[in-house]
């Protein structure tokens, strides 16, 4: 079938999508399989992480669907993603005590990453 005008194949997710998905596949159930490993504070972070992700990956969803947004409507979509990279920033800070506090950094650090999508 006909594509729909954002480009994503009619009733598919689109390559953008299926990308996100390959990039992360393994990577990410690998990380959150050592996370849980560890336990405490880093399953608690790494599920948030997962949140992150799984928001991002609904975002490329509906943009793989869409024509590109007005800037002033890409905030909204993106709410769910920024608020999980709010939160995984916030935990690390209110876990400052952690003996795992240097993975919780390095997590929370890189995971604005994320926030990619808003480059044009």
């Amino acid at each position: 079938g006909a594509a729909p005008a954002g480009g994503a194949p009619a009733g598919g997710t689109g390559a953008s999508v299926e990308g996100f998905d390959e990039i992360l596949g393994e990577g990410l159930k690998e990380y959150m399989a050592k996370s849980n490993a560890v336990g405490g504070d880093v399953a608690a972070h790494a599920a948030q992480v997962e949140r992150a992700f799984q928001a991002q990956r609904a975002f490329l969803v509906v943009a793989a669907a869409s024509k590109k947004p007005a800037d002033s409507a890409l905030g909204p979509l993106l709410k769910d993603t920024s608020e999980a990279i709010g939160g995984i920033t916030q935990f690390r800070e209110q876990n400052r005590q952690s003996k795992m506090f240097n993975q919780l950094s390095a997590v929370s650090e890189g995971i604005p990453a994320l926030s990619w999508v808003n480059v044009a």
